[in-house]
């Protein structure tokens, strides 16, 4: 039997033990009429809080020369053109550098006539938006989240960007850094419910603003607060298709750190009222390890086979491939939307595994919209079981890389198991 499936079975047997500890205790969720094609999604009007404005475009800054690489060849490094002036550059032999390292937007001016074969500045904004993975497929079939009730805790988010705007319900602060929109949580939003960009764009989206620094340092008491201010209000809600059932934090952390603790007993607490919150670190509830996929910008995101290490990852996958077993999760090569207004996008090479959480929230929302009951654990078994794995060279080695998730395949078998 492959290791795959081994630990696959043993996650099996850890999430069955989780479920059955999850559903014994905690408050009875309240009872409600599902649509026709999923639970039943009640209407809103958005009041927010607080409309915070828009980050300020950076000012226009004209490259004389691209930046210096770094001396050591394993470092993986960027090159920040977003808003950059590089109309005096011949970039025509830098296609390798570019795809590998340019972070770049729809303000980034290039050089006419002077770019590498192929390196399409449009398309790869544009292929960035998808989703990849066969997601659009399943959005045509009317699977897009609808009825499903999200929240996203992250940093200040700008309101406005019509890519998300109409599927937002509440904005809500607690000690918010500042008053302008930050990009982590615009990028989160579009990724997670997006009109073009996102894997659930039928969801209805609550947001938590919090302070994720205090005194230099990260702290995890507002995010703990956030999550707590969210079971509090399921617990007043008049019907189910009020109460949030995935809740996305765009952010890792290590056990014992910082303040932390409050922020794990406030996730068991969800999981015990049978809210999945899906953070980068998930091995701390449910013992399953977050990871990302890249993909070449060039290579279709629908490809399952152009799937890779996350560009983070790259060097510690290739040295100990053995200990990077997890559920892979897009992560590189997106367009999202910005902070700056609302013709503000941004490819990013590099997404980071913060970008993880919204994406898999966004699969859980198509998954509870196909099955209301559907439960964490059950979603978790079934998307490992379901993955792919992505055999391929690279320097004369053959790797392998999985389970990668299979949204049409995992949605594919919670249906049959609906019937």
């Amino acid at each position: 039997m492959s290791r795959r499936w081994i630990q696959a079975a043993a996650l099996a047997a850890v999430l069955g033990v989780l479920a059955a500890a999850g559903c014994s205790k905690g408050r009875t969720a309240k009872t409600g009429t599902p649509g026709a094609n999923g639970p039943a999604e009640a209407s809103w009007s958005f009041k927010p809080d607080r409309t915070p404005a828009a980050a300020p475009a950076r000012p226009t800054y004209a490259f004389k020369a691209l930046p210096p690489k770094p001396t050591n060849p394993d470092e993986l490094f960027y090159w920040d053109f977003r808003y950059a002036d590089l109309t005096k550059l011949d970039l025509s032999k830098s296609q390798d550098l570019l795809l590998g390292n340019a972070i770049f937007n729809a303000g980034t001016k290039w050089p006419a006539g002077k770019l590498p074969s192929g390196f399409d500045p449009k398309k790869i904004l544009e292929s960035g938006k998808d989703p990849g993975l066969g997601i659009r497929d399943l959005q045509k079939q009317g699977i897009t989240g609808k009825g499903v009730h999200v929240a996203v805790i992250d940093q200040t988010l700008y309101l406005g960007h019509p890519e998300y705007k109409d599927r937002l319900d509440a904005y809500h602060e607690i000690q918010v850094q500042g008053s302008i929109a930050q990009a982590h949580g615009t990028a989160a939003v579009s990724i997670l419910a997006g009109k073009t960009t996102g894997v659930a764009p039928g969801v209805r989206l609550t947001y938590y603003a919090v302070q994720t620094m205090e005194n230099n340092a990260p702290t995890y008491k507002y995010l703990a607060m956030a999550v707590h201010a969210i079971l509090d209000n399921n617990a007043n809600a008049t019907s189910t298709a009020e109460q949030v059932q995935v809740i996305a934090i765009p952010a890792s952390w290590a056990k014992g750190a910082s303040d932390s603790l409050l922020l794990d007993q406030a996730i068991a607490r969800a999981h015990r009222e049978r809210v999945f919150v899906i953070s980068g670190a998930l091995e701390h509830e449910y013992g399953v390890k977050l990871q990302g996929a890249g993909r070449d910008p060039l290579a279709s995101p629908n490809e399952t086979g152009a799937y890779r290490p996350a560009r983070t990852a790259e060097f510690s996958f290739y040295n100990q491939p053995d200990a990077w077993w997890g559920l892979y999760v897009p992560i590189d090569s997106r367009t999202v939307a910005g902070p700056s207004g609302p013709e503000d996008w941004a490819f990013l090479r590099s997404g980071g595994i913060s970008l993880a959480p919204p994406y898999l929230a966004g699969v859980y929302a198509l998954a509870k919209q196909v099955k209301p009951a559907l439960t964490p654990e059950e979603f978790l078994t079934a998307a490992f079981e379901t993955g792919s794995t992505v055999t391929f060279t690279q320097n004369g080695k053959t790797y392998k890389l999985g389970p990668l998730l299979n949204p049409q395949g995992l949605i594919q078998r919670i249906s049959a198991e609906k019937k």
